[in-house]
């Protein structure tokens, strides 16, 4: 639990000390969770965790960390193993939608049978999903095959659930999340997961040119899919890493405010975005210039 007072304290007397502290930590438990790996022997590394967790970030950072201890390590997505979407055959909410949130909209036969083949020193064709075409990409296919000294992580917010975990018991199992509420005279002010919310808004913004409100809309069916079919595999991880920066909620929420005040009053999650705007002013201000590149805010979050 992060304490405001102390938080802003950090923040107004060193704040180039406190966003380093608070980086070196994210990037001690990458190296830790590094070494244990090469302690492990697996070869094999499954990593999730829920929206804007932070997955691919770690994941890169986990395969560099082991490159320092003389493994190789080659990264997957598992969202290249979607299935091609056609209304047929994609799981649906209990609104008729298409439910993106679901593992089975996954092609998890092929997933399967590509991880076991990996880790017994096979050649695979990993798939390439095409995001504006919403299908496969078979020209964008590449082969692989681990040699002796390497690694494969495998990124994706289904990676624990026990369709692919049961599979592939030889996998080393990590879940990234954001543990740390922010709390002021025992009452929690800030949500850890209104911060997901915060840097999923500003990177589909930057990166993906998805308006807030289309963003918001989506968060309702994000967060069912995270109960659903996230969450009760968590537990099961050979180990946790916490993504939350301590510094990070005034620099998301200077660049988000003005437009988060500019909604429409009936905009999807309006009590959240409300709740959200009355804490914001609550955080000592933070130079978002202060933010180093190496951090995994400035990497996968803002520009």
């Amino acid at each position: 639990m992060l304490q405001l007072p102390e938080l802003n304290h950090s923040i107004r007397t060193d704040p180039t000390g406190y966003v380093s502290a608070c980086d070196a930590a994210y990037y001690e438990q990458i190296n830790s969770v590094a070494e244990d790996i090469a302690y492990s022997g697996r070869h094999i590394i499954f990593l999730a965790g829920p929206s804007s967790s932070g997955k691919t970030t770690t994941a890169h950072s986990i395969s560099s960390a082991l490159s320092h201890l003389g493994i190789r390590c080659h990264a997957i997505s598992m969202d290249d193993y979607y299935l091609d979407v056609t209304e047929a055959d994609y799981p649906k909410t209990e609104h008729g939608e298409i439910d993106l949130e679901s593992p089975l909209c996954l092609d998890v036969e092929l997933f399967n049978q590509q991880m076991q083949t990996l880790h017994n020193g096979g050649l695979v064709e990993l798939p390439h999903f095409d995001f504006t075409t919403r299908r496969r990409d078979r020209t964008q296919a590449k082969v692989l095959q681990l040699k002796q000294g390497e690694a494969v992580i495998v990124e994706g917010i289904h990676a624990l659930n026990d369709m692919f975990t049961s599979r592939n018991p030889h996998a080393y199992t990590i879940y990234v999340d954001l543990y740390s509420h922010v709390e002021l005279d025992g009452k929690i002010v800030f949500q850890r997961s209104w911060t997901r919310l915060l840097r999923r808004l500003i990177r589909d913004h930057n990166y993906r040119n998805t308006p807030i409100a289309e963003t918001l809309q989506l968060w309702r069916n994000v967060r069912a899919g995270e109960e659903r079919y996230i969450l009760p595999y968590c537990q099961k991880a050979h180990i946790l890493i916490d993504t939350a920066l301590g510094y990070e909620i005034p620099v998301l929420g200077a660049s988000l405010a003005p437009d988060l005040a500019a909604l429409p009053q009936a905009v999807p999650q309006r009590e959240i975005v409300d709740e959200i705007l009355k804490a914001l002013p609550l955080f000592a201000p933070l130079d978002p210039t202060l933010v180093p590149e190496t951090s995994l805010l400035k990497r996968e979050f803002i520009q």
